[in-house]
């Protein structure tokens, strides 16, 4: 899947893990914590599920309470100095 031109949380939420490679999986707990995961590190432990499925196993490592926010992204670095950096929120609330 072409993800550079389709970048839609459907669009995201309909692929697999596994072919997520060079994305990362990016979570906001609502005590403020923001984490980053490599969707590659993702993709060796749960290959063919999609993200969606995955959404029950997603804990903050500060406070164990469930992400506010979880987004796909293809850096974890952002800000003018990162023209190309993206987000596509996928949960929210």
């Amino acid at each position: 899947m072409a993800m550079a031109e389709r970048r839609t949380p459907e669009a995201f939420l309909a692929a697999r893990v596994d072919e997520l490679d060079g994305h990362w999986l990016e979570l906001l707990c609502g005590c403020g914590a923001r984490a980053f995961y490599p969707l590659k590190l993702l993709a060796k432990k749960y290959g063919a599920k999609r993200i969606d499925q995955l959404y029950g196993r997603f804990k903050c490592q500060q406070c164990g309470g469930r992400p506010v926010r979880v987004a796909v992204t293809n850096s974890p670095a952002r800000g003018p100095q990162y023209p190309d950096a993206w987000s596509v929120t996928l949960l929210e609330g």
